[in-house]
């Protein structure tokens, strides 16, 4: 008995052996495998982008970012690069490799990269498939480069710094692009803080290059937060970036100009009321003052208040009547070293008080002269307007034209030599802004009726009138708007 089950025994254990043999073979047969997992579970990493450092040492440094793993209990990773370990128990699902663990990075070398997710008891949940390969960049000390000039300056009355600097090259290659840097005051800082970084600059950007240098200008009327105070001393530095690579230039201590005085502009006369041959009041002004370099910063605008209405005069334009001159000529002439402009507004009504200005801009700033104040007071009595006044729209052989006639209720007043007829263009609505055509009027006739054949088919436009005698002008007749006809049927 004891003998079978000695035997027995032995069998037993046999099994039992041979079945523990089988079952730890299959173990390691699995090991051997690669470990799959699902989609959700990959720590593939999904962005690799790689720079230079920008502070010493300057090597590259590689950026690894992956998904989190999300295959159950994953609580930390480890990241191999070329089979060795660059950091272990990471909770992040990235890791900026600057080569501080296994040794630096090189430029231009190909590294392989690969992430594991673990849990908390060590066991491996997750690895990636395929391995990344990543080359660095080509990363090299910082080269200096001197700011090439500095300069204080005024322009449109206002103070500005101009930082200047050449290109940067490497090699054949010229650097991608320029960060301006300027911060108050002479105590060294961080040149890399955001809050005093001005502008970015790409090579080759206008209007900073210039075909020699680029220029920067700091002004004192930036509308950033970042505007240079006045008779404050500043440090600028200009960081070219290549390839990653970091240029720096030397650091220029400057103080930015004082005020700048702005264009002068003269004080508006106004000549007494004129009644002959056509009422008018005569404005003159002057600009530029001794400035040879104003027109180039000046708007080519002058605006006119007249009580406050707005007349824009062009500084070219060839239109305007001056001193009662019969023919239209320039608003304003370049004489020796200034702007004279003449303005004759024969808009104006017996008894009336006047207020004028002029306003003239820059990029930086508006000048207002002063202001002038006249009454238009002409012998001969007041002349009455026509109070009717009627607008018809017809067609003549194809040709879309507008009558305009008028005349008095209570008789035409005698002493009357003519009048003026004024024309507004109001657009193809009925409702749009109306501008004026021709200045200071539109036509002149002795009779009460005119014909306008110069109308654009579907346009609405806007007549009135006012009489002349030979010391008086009337004031306008009442108004009326009319759209033309579609002659071409």
């Amino acid at each position: 008995m004891g003998g079978q089950l000695s035997k027995g025994f032995i069998l037993f254990l046999s099994g039992f052996f041979l079945f523990f043999i089988f079952q730890s073979n299959s173990v390691q047969a699995t090991a051997d495998l690669p470990i799959t997992f699902f989609t959700e579970c990959s720590v593939d990493p999904q962005s690799t982008p790689d720079d230079c450092r920008d502070a010493p040492p300057y090597g590259p440094y590689i950026f690894l970012d992956w998904p989190n793993a999300d295959c159950g209990g994953v609580c930390y990773y480890t990241v191999l690069r070329n089979i060795q370990v660059a950091i272990s128990n990471l909770t992040n699902s990235q890791y900026n490799d600057k080569g501080e663990s296994i040794g630096g990075l090189k430029s231009l070398t190909q590294y392989t990269y690969k992430i594991q997710a673990f849990d908390a008891n060590g066991n491996l949940k997750a690895e990636t498939v395929e391995p990344k390969n990543i080359t660095t960049k080509n990363c090299g000390c910082p080269n200096s480069f001197n700011l090439k000039s500095t300069i204080n300056d005024c322009d449109d009355s206002t103070a500005f710094i101009k930082v200047s600097w050449p290109k940067v090259m490497n090699g054949q290659v010229e650097a991608a692009s320029y960060a301006v840097y300027r911060w108050s005051g002479t105590s060294p800082l961080n040149i890399y803080t955001s809050n005093y970084r001005l502008k970015i600059i790409q090579a080759g950007q206008t209007p900073f290059w210039d075909g020699t240098n680029y220029n920067y200008d700091d002004r004192a009327d930036r509308t950033d937060g970042k505007a240079i105070d006045l008779n404050t001393p500043y440090t600028y530095k200009v960081v070219a970036y290549s390839q990653g690579a970091i240029r720096a230039s030397a650091n220029y201590k400057i103080q930015a100009a004082g005020t700048c005085p702005k264009p002068q502009l003269a004080e508006i006369t106004a000549n007494d009321p004129a009644c002959s041959p056509q009422a008018r009041i005569t404005l003159h002004w002057q600009d530029c003052v001794g400035n040879s370099d104003c027109p180039a910063s000046r708007s080519n605008f002058y605006y006119l208040y007249k009580n406050s209405q707005l007349i824009p005069i062009a500084r070219d334009e060839t239109n305007c009547y001056c001193d009662g001159s019969a023919m239209p000529q320039k608003c304003c002439d370049w004489i020796n070293n200034k702007y004279s402009c003449c303005y004759d507004d024969t808009a104006v009504i017996n008894g009336v008080n006047y207020n004028y200005y002029v306003k003239t801009e820059g990029a930086y700033w508006t000048l207002t002269s002063n202001a002038r104040n006249k009454t238009l007071a002409c012998s001969g009595g007041f002349l009455d307007a026509p109070d009717n006044l009627a607008v018809y729209a017809f067609c003549d052989i194809n040709h879309s034209k507008i009558l305009i006639n008028w005349s008095y209720t209570n008789g035409t007043p005698p002493g009357i030599l003519g009048y003026y007829v004024y024309k507004e263009e109001c657009g193809t609505s009925e409702t749009s802004p109306c501008t004026q055509v021709g200045s200071p009027f539109y036509a002149q006739t002795a009779n009460q009726y005119y014909v306008d054949a110069n109308v654009q088919a579907g346009f609405y436009y806007r007549y009135y009138v006012r009489a002349f005698s030979q010391n008086s002008l009337s004031g306008p007749s009442p108004a009326s708007k009319r759209p033309t006809l579609d002659c071409s049927q």
